[in-house]
């Protein structure tokens, strides 16, 4: 939640700009912090890692009404909005119960992703998860029955961490730590690729999710889960999404938004990636 006060915005960003005129706060009203990236390590704990947790600490002082939307809830967010004596948005007891936190976790990796998505019934990429000591066997294994690979960082966003992989290719880059963790899937050719987003409520009849605009709720209508060519499934298995998605996040406690990233093929099969 922005709250306009005295701060420091030194030579904002144009995207940051457009933010600040898009969102109508002035320019000098928003503190940044920027966490150095840090791998394997949720934001909320790289804060005190990297010696930022203070500042923040501070800024927060400054600010009565300020509250925490993290952008991927989980226990270390709920643990800094306790030690910054701050609610978590939109939570009305300040923080998600502990419950919440563990149903929603698997859905901030891609291989919980994964698991939570099979068991819902999405079509998924064939894949598999992997560990840094066996990335490089199972990257060969798996191009032997597709001509392409994605090999994913299991806690990632907007594209981190992405390596392509086809046959014959030698790595391109030094192995991973052993204990980290990977998502090896199949390459999906695609026409276009669709971040649907939602959000889940608590409201009684509106567990599901609730999609952002009239497009995505007819495209979810169209081919979500669909056979290929098969209009009519389409349209059964886009109405099993909001109680199968959003339904089982709202029933573990979840409430605010959320996305679902997924691609088209030609046909117009949908693959759910994350």
């Amino acid at each position: 939640m922005a709250h306009p006060t005295r701060g420091r915005t030194d030579h904002p960003s144009p995207f940051r700009r457009y933010v600040f005129h898009l969102l109508g706060v002035p320019e000098n009203s928003v503190d940044v912090i920027t966490v150095p990236d840090t791998p394997y390590l949720p934001m909320a704990q790289a804060l005190a890692e990297h010696n930022l947790l203070e500042p923040l600490r501070a800024l927060v002082a400054e600010r009565p009404t300020a509250r925490l939307l993290p952008t991927a809830l989980d226990e270390a967010s709920a643990a800094l909005a306790t030690d910054l004596r701050i609610p978590a948005v939109p939570y009305e007891t300040g923080i998600p119960s502990p419950g919440t936190l563990r149903a929603v976790a698997p859905m901030n990796t891609k291989s919980g992703f994964r698991t939570v998505a099979q068991s819902l019934g999405l079509r998924l990429p064939h894949g598999r998860a992997s560990t840094g000591a066996e990335l490089g066997q199972v990257t060969t294994a798996l191009p032997a029955s597709h001509q392409r690979v994605v090999l994913k960082t299991d806690r990632s966003a907007d594209g981190h961490g992405l390596h392509f992989v086809s046959h014959g290719d030698q790595p391109s880059h030094s192995p991973p730590p052993a204990d980290s963790h990977w998502v090896v899937e199949e390459y999906v050719e695609h026409t276009r690729a669709i971040s649907a987003q939602g959000h889940a409520n608590g409201y009684p009849g509106g567990g599901g999710m609730r999609w952002r605009d009239a497009h995505e709720r007819r495209l979810m209508r169209r081919i979500l889960l669909a056979p290929a060519g098969s209009a009519r499934e389409g349209t059964r298995g886009a109405d099993r999404l909001d109680p199968a998605l959003g339904g089982h996040l709202a029933a573990e406690g979840y409430r605010g938004p959320g996305s679902l990233d997924l691609v088209c093929t030609q046909d117009g099969t949908l693959y759910a990636l994350e």
